[in-house]
């Protein structure tokens, strides 16, 4: 489908832009960035993008520079 090929280079994009600017940036504030109308009251992300199915978590698992992967990985959670 295009529609998702093209949502997942925007996304893909902003996060490659996220890191290289802020290179110890945290994945909620990625998300909080990205879409910030998923936090929830005190910054917390909606839990959705911690589903194993999520694909900004995994995105984002995959994007991790080395020497900072198990400092950074996220975790699936399962509701």
């Amino acid at each position: 489908r295009r529609a998702e090929k093209e949502c997942m280079k925007t996304i893909i994009k902003h996060l490659n832009d996220s890191l290289q600017a802020h290179p110890t940036l945290c994945y909620e504030d990625w998300i909080a960035e990205l879409h910030p109308e998923n936090i929830i009251k005190d910054g917390i992300v909606d839990h959705r993008f911690y589903l194993p199915e999520s694909d900004h978590r995994m995105l984002w698992n995959k994007r991790l520079p080395r020497g900072k992967s198990l400092l950074l990985f996220v975790p699936p959670i399962n509701p």
